[in-house]
């Protein structure tokens, strides 16, 4: 052998024993990948449930099925702790109390946009917030068109449970609506509901997707629609507590201002009042006059 030949030869055996590791530790990388992949399909799902967690691959689920998969790592705004609200982007102790007052008084979220409520939270923290939070199964009817929502609830005859699934509507909302309409024989428009404390405008217009009235039934009854005006110059403090916004403490304003100046000469002197302004004013006035 020359020597040529003889570099030729350790050429070759220094090139193998670089090479050979190489090819050993790919082979024995694909060889456990294998493996693994053969013991994942054998685990129960409490075992599965202790691997590191992987994205979710949504492509090609139905809609229920994403949105059971979302509700399963969104924090649901409606049942959500103290602790778990402050998860969320710029929510602090604060803002999480408040989230758990507006809840506690009977109100819920119907739509992530229902946050807005509470002091502190804007529409950029809104956006914010959406990614990550939930308003949980039993508001999700909200979200969804028109036709999977169904007909709506009968404002007529639904119960103080069913009420309080509207859109701001808490237990004490829902109580003066069945009192409401207990007295009047049943609620005949949307624009009544503007004599029931608590329901402005802005939530009537709200309620108008999730109720439907018996239509029939306000025909037939068309007296028992139109309250009798309540003299507010006259009126007992029972009989004030029946205009809108006006609670037993208001009405007790209302007859000291009339007993000290003699009586009020129009509606508008009802401003005088503290806690009446322009707006509830307009509400009254369908409601009340000056004898």
């Amino acid at each position: 052998m020359n020597r040529d030949q003889l570099f030729f030869v350790l050429t070759l055996i220094f090139l193998s024993v670089i090479a050979l590791p190489g090819v050993s530790m790919r082979y024995e990388t694909s060889r456990r990948t294998a493996t693994v992949s053969e013991e994942e399909q054998e685990l129960t799902p409490a075992q599965m449930d202790q691997l590191p967690e992987t994205e979710i691959n949504l492509t090609g689920a139905s809609e229920s099925e994403r949105r059971r998969i979302e509700l399963d790592w969104k924090i649901d705004v409606n049942a959500a702790s103290f602790e778990e609200l402050q998860e969320l982007p710029q929510v602090g102790p604060a803002t999480a109390k408040s989230i758990l007052e507006y809840r506690e008084a009977g109100n819920q979220f119907r739509t992530i946009d229902d946050l807005e409520e509470i002091s502190g939270i804007g529409p950029t923290t809104i956006e914010n917030i959406r990614p990550e939070a939930t308003v949980g199964p039993d508001a999700i009817a909200a979200d969804l068109p028109e036709e999977e929502a169904g007909p709506g609830i009968d404002i007529n005859e639904a119960g103080i449970e069913e009420l309080q699934e509207l859109p701001r509507v808490g237990e004490v909302t829902a109580e003066a609506i069945i009192t409401y309409r207990e007295q009047q024989g049943g609620i005949g428009s949307l624009e009544e509901l503007k004599r029931i404390d608590g329901l402005g405008p802005a939530t009537i217009q709200q309620l108008e997707d999730y109720v439907r009235l018996d239509e029939t039934a306000a025909a037939a009854e068309p007296a028992a629609t139109e309250p009798e005006l309540i003299d507010i110059n006259s009126a007992s403090q029972q009989e004030l507590t029946k205009l809108p916004r006006v609670g037993p403490v208001r009405a007790a304003e209302i007859i000291e201002y009339r007993e000290e100046r003699g009586g009020f000469d129009s509606l508008e002197d009802l401003k005088n009042i503290s806690g009446i302004g322009p707006v509830t004013l307009e509400e009254i006035r369908e409601m009340a006059v000056v004898h």
